[in-house]
């Protein structure tokens, strides 16, 4: 029983003697690396391996995740940066193997 006694305290000790500090790293648009958008035609093309990956994995039959998916491109400025290269109503985006058509 002394012996159980002993590693606990040993154990104490050692928690005591290491400090441990916690961070939290936020993951921002940045961590997305660079985004290129080509135009052609009227078919702007969003190039970047990570948005193509969340792209592909996101279930587009379901309400929810294609909701998270739009919140995402809106807080990537994806929306901006095709209104800044003159996308139109009925212009066709692609991300990945994702298209569609914009429609506001």
């Amino acid at each position: 029983m002394q012996q159980k006694s002993h590693e606990r305290i040993t154990l104490q000790e050692k928690q005591k003697e290491h400090s441990f500090k916690t961070y939290t790293v936020k993951k921002s648009s940045a961590a997305l690396g660079g985004i290129e958008i080509m135009k052609s035609g009227q078919e702007y093309i969003v190039k970047n391996k990570n948005l193509e990956r969340m792209v592909a994995m996101t279930d587009l039959e379901n309400e929810e995740a294609l909701q998270y998916l739009k919140y995402k491109l809106k807080k990537l400025r994806i929306g901006d940066r095709l209104k800044k290269m003159g996308i139109s109503i009925g212009s066709t985006v692609i991300i990945g193997e994702l298209v569609f058509e914009l429609t506001d």
